[in-house]
């Protein structure tokens, strides 16, 4: 197949976040975006495994402009830490696509999503691999929020130990995270989208949507409205509808403002 052309975009906003674990990935033919997560950690420390393990899956990706590079990236990771326990193991969400002659190849882990328009107005996108988990998880930090007036130092301190056992329970388990273990790649998402038909394609982190629409079912729904903010205003329009629904929710929530990452690929012929 003919090699089409393409725009691609991007976008990054550290929000009120102090580390920057968001990345994106503009490394031709490899788009997509990354979201690092440190180890545990108390009120007051200030971790930078996510940021680092952030950085070596953008260096290898960029090394050779190829998804295979995942499985070195891990490799690498797993010597951030000595910890079996993942609660405490630095981690990496993403959602990436590979343009080959005539698809892109997607691969997408945790809350990282995927969305997309084809030739005819036909949308898609891929589910948020760790809604019920989040769900749970958002639900306790609602309550020790109330708790405790809406200090958040103390509702991390609470929330800590509770938040280090789902990790436990659940990374590589029951969703996958890119950690250094390789049972890891068990769980990512993986699929193609025929460049013949595909219009356009946006990778997104977590912090540039309302997790609530990302609810099982709803892939759909979500699409439209970010294909529609993106035509627009492009990725600049998605990032400032979030940032307005996030000044709703300050009462609930340990984070102003949530780092946020997103790339946009059209294809023009």
């Amino acid at each position: 197949m003919k090699a089409k052309k393409i725009e691609a975009i991007s976008l990054y906003d550290q929000g009120t976040d102090d580390r920057q674990e968001d990345r994106a990935v503009v490394c031709n033919p490899v788009y997509g975006v990354l979201d690092g997560m440190s180890g545990m950690h108390l009120p007051g420390e200030n971790p930078t495994e996510g940021e680092r393990a952030v950085k070596i899956v953008l260096e290898e990706l960029s090394s050779m402009g190829s998804l295979s590079r995942l499985w070195e990236a891990n490799q690498i990771i797993r010597l951030l830490s000595k910890e079996d326990n993942p609660a405490y193991k630095p981690a990496v969400y993403f959602a990436l696509g590979e343009i080959t002659d005539d698809s892109i190849e997607i691969v997408q882990s945790g809350d990282c999503m995927v969305l997309w328009e084809m030739k005819g107005g036909k949308v898609g996108a891929t589910p948020n691999q760790v809604f019920e988990y989040e769900k749970k998880l958002r639900e306790i930090i609602s309550r020790l929020m109330e708790r405790y007036n809406g200090n958040p130092e103390k509702m991390w301190e609470a929330f800590v130990p509770i938040l280090a056992k789902k990790r436990e329970r659940n990374i590589n388990t029951t969703f996958g995270a890119l950690n250094g273990d390789p049972r890891c790649f068990r769980f990512f998402n993986r699929f193609s989208l025929p460049l013949e038909s595909l219009k356009t394609v946006i990778f997104i982190t977590d912090g540039m949507v309302d997790w609530k629409k990302t609810a099982p079912g709803e892939e759909q729904s979500l699409a439209r409205e970010i294909i529609s903010l993106f035509h627009q205003g492009g990725l600049e329009a998605i990032l400032d509808k979030r940032r307005k629904e996030e000044e709703k929710e300050k009462r609930h929530s340990h984070v102003a403002n949530a780092e946020a990452s997103g790339v946009a690929v059209t294809f023009l012929r």
